[in-house]
């Protein structure tokens, strides 16, 4: 729907805005829309007597479903006309599942655009089980792109799906760079009428934002941001750039770039950002955002007064960005997190900063330490306090970085490879190994080897005193002391077949560490961890990456693992890679 705009209309012209348009080209190329985690249909149809059933969000076998499952059954959605659904996952809830056979290589996924002709999509294997049952596409590139979808079973009770669900978008079926429109005005009376003049829009007048410079700024203005990206204009008369409900002051433009100035931001506001050219449209933004922030460092971040003191708590609210700058702080109590929490790197990537606290509970906030796109690249220690007989926050516990309807990004520099094998056996009382491939290792660096003996006791940690890379692609570590074990490194031939019975080696050290407190948490076998809940598919999101680990963990706790996603469903946009825990 174009929306109207009073102010530059008249008794006889009604002026407009276009609302974004989001195609197959457009989400493609400009992010226009967002995956849905939970795409719904619009209709439903099929050969069962109450077609709703699969979709209606109950986890039910309905007592009269015996009686609706025919031979031949079939059940499916659609889409809306012109519209395809691109699904990056299809999922489907099974109960007592006890005869396999209904299903398996009978029940097949199927695709169309004129409900007419099927193709074949995926076939129910030997996989299936009782409960949420998941097919997933990681490409966009090989998205089903249909308007109808169903599934088809070949017997009597192979329709027997209770809930059936789609992770994905809908979006007009058009990969061109134009799309014409013919506009229809409807009066106050709702009296509808199709205009004679069409309504082109053109990929090529888009803007597309690529990065901003810098990420962040103080609530008070004055500071200078650069947006980068393509297809921009570099005349900055056409330019209105909004931040927050804030102007800001246009200062210079090129073809890829423009440049303003913040204005102050009172009150509490959630971050925004918005990019008008005039005669082009919006910026595609794709999801980039400027935050104004407050330092932790600034008395006026804390009234006027003094930066929390040791068992302080700090409550952030929805709409404040709260900026650690500081060097350390003291052991705090609770830190409530509904706005933002943010570490920003120093640009010393051997600069330490040190943050202790009790309990981090992000409740529907924000906490970030680096962010995928910009991971935090110098050093920070995140210490975690407590004792198994402190205060329990419910269904999180203590001790803990608690997260709740929120984001938590944690993002140290990357590492590769993160593990790797060694290439030749070192003997017990060894201080040297040479590995199989070349990394980014450095002196002072602690690594982790694998026993290679029945023992796993006899797996050590050692840290690096040099690195001899005359061969690159074979470098030499020296310990600082010697191994005491024997690691084995060899290639076997058994029967024909190659087994690879070289020791592993993993890098240890990162830049971004969180752990528990070192005085107590071996002693007592209660470390810190990590806990994220909250009830729904994808209702929080947890992105760690390159982060150690250490002193983590509640012995004889359920639960209680140095990472744990707790009873929340699906988490698509939630991942741990490249971490090390010990």
């Amino acid at each position: 729907m174009c929306v109207y705009n009073p102010e530059e209309s008249t008794g006889d012209v009604a002026s407009c805005t276009l609302p974004k348009l989001s195609t197959v080209y457009s989400d493609a190329t400009f992010t226009i829309e967002e995956l849905k985690d939970d795409l719904r249909p619009r209709a439903v149809f099929g050969s069962l007597v109450d077609n709703n059933i699969p979709f209606d969000d109950v986890l039910v076998i309905h007592p009269e479903e015996d009686e609706m499952i025919e031979e031949q059954c079939f059940i499916g959605w659609n889409y809306k006309a012109e519209h395809v659904g691109l699904l990056r996952q299809v999922k489907w809830f099974m109960k007592d599942v006890q005869d396999k056979t209904l299903f398996t290589d009978e029940v097949v996924f199927q695709g169309s655009n004129d409900n007419t002709t099927w193709t074949d999509i995926f076939t129910m294997d030997e996989s299936i089980h009782d409960g949420w049952n998941y097919v997933t596409w990681t490409e966009p590139e090989d998205y089903p792109r249909f308007r109808f979808y169903k599934f088809t079973g070949g017997q009597t009770g192979s329709c027997r799906l209770t809930e059936i669900k789609a992770q994905g978008l809908e979006t007009v079926d058009n990969e061109d760079e134009s799309r014409q429109c013919t506009p229809h005005f409807v009066d106050h009376e709702g009296t509808e009428t199709e205009l004679t003049n069409s309504v082109v829009y053109e990929g090529t007048l888009t803007a597309l934002l690529e990065s901003i410079e810098p990420r962040f700024g103080g609530v008070l203005g004055g500071d200078s941001v650069t947006f980068s990206g393509t297809g921009f204009s570099d005349d900055i008369t056409l330019y209105t750039v909004i931040i927050d409900g804030i102007e800001c002051d246009v200062t210079a433009a090129t073809e890829t770039s423009v440049t303003c100035t913040t204005n102050d931001r009172p009150g509490l506001v959630e971050s925004s950002l918005e990019i008008y050219i005039d005669g082009m449209g919006d910026v595609a933004t794709q999801g980039k955002l400027f935050r104004y922030v407050m330092l932790w460092s600034q008395d006026v971040t804390w009234g006027g007064e003094f930066a929390p003191m040791y068992m302080e708590s700090v409550y952030i609210p929805a709409g404040l960005n709260l900026l650690v700058d500081v060097d350390s702080t003291p052991e705090l109590n609770a830190i409530i997190v509904e706005g933002s929490l943010i570490f920003a790197p120093n640009e010393d990537e051997d600069h330490e900063r040190y943050f202790d606290a009790r309990y981090i509970f992000i409740n529907g906030g924000h906490m970030e330490i680096g962010t995928e796109e910009f991971p935090y690249t110098s050093k920070l220690t995140i210490t975690m306090h407590g004792s198994v007989f402190d205060p329990y926050l419910p269904i999180y516990g203590n001790k803990v970085i608690a997260v709740r309807f929120g984001t938590l990004d944690l993002h140290g520099a990357e590492r590769s490879p993160t593990w790797t094998l060694l290439d030749t056996t070192v003997e017990a009382g060894g201080s040297q190994v040479t590995l199989a491939e070349a990394v980014d290792w450095k002196v002072g660096e602690e690594v982790a080897i694998a026993a290679t003996s029945y023992d796993p006791r006899e797996g050590e940690k050692r840290t690096i005193a040099s690195i001899d890379r005359t061969d690159p692609d074979k470098p030499i570590l020296t310990f600082t002391d010697p191994l005491d074990y024997k690691h084995f490194a060899k290639i076997e031939e058994y029967g024909g077949e190659e087994i690879d019975m070289r020791a592993e080696i993993g890098l240890l050290t990162r830049n971004v560490k969180f752990r528990g407190d070192p005085e107590t948490s071996s002693r007592d076998e209660y470390g810190a961890n990590i806990f994220l809940h909250s009830e729904g598919d994808d209702s929080l999101i947890g992105r760690i990456s390159y982060i150690e680990m250490t002193d983590v963990g509640q012995g004889f706790k359920i639960g209680r693992y140095a990472v744990h996603f707790h009873q929340i469903g699906a988490v698509h946009k939630s991942y741990v890679k490249g971490c090390s825990t010990h």
